[in-house]
């Protein structure tokens, strides 16, 4: 998920975070995860909830990386260039099902209603 800055700076001083020292990401402490604040975004109508474990990856250090633990990322980034776009990487492409219409030449997208799927965190 990438947002202008000031709406990035934001969201991250609502989490508990802080900076790698092997990635230029935040990270948070893997039990937190769950008890993670919710980020709804709404599109169309249409509310996404992300929970912690939307965003947030648990992510196995680097070879250079002088840690050997794995660290839990959080998957908030900024747009430093752009101040009115907003990226919805993978943690909300998990809860949508992309449809590509290849006759009409069309994408849509439908948000998922049942079940919760588990991400890798």
């Amino acid at each position: 998920l990438a947002f202008p800055y000031k709406l990035a700076e934001s969201l991250i001083n609502q989490i508990d975070s802080w900076p790698s020292s092997c990635t230029r990401y935040r990270i948070v402490d893997c039990d937190e995860v769950p008890s993670l604040p919710e980020i709804t975004i709404s599109l169309i109508g249409q509310n996404v909830t992300l929970r912690g474990e939307n965003y947030v990856r648990k992510i196995e250090p680097a070879n250079n990386c002088l840690d050997s633990e794995a660290e839990c990322h959080l998957m908030i980034d900024y747009l430093p260039e752009f101040e009115d776009v907003v990226f919805l990487g993978i943690p909300f492409l998990e809860k949508v099902m992309g449809i590509w219409n290849w006759d009409e030449k069309t994408v849509s997208c439908e948000f998922f209603r049942c079940g919760y799927k588990d991400s890798l965190y």
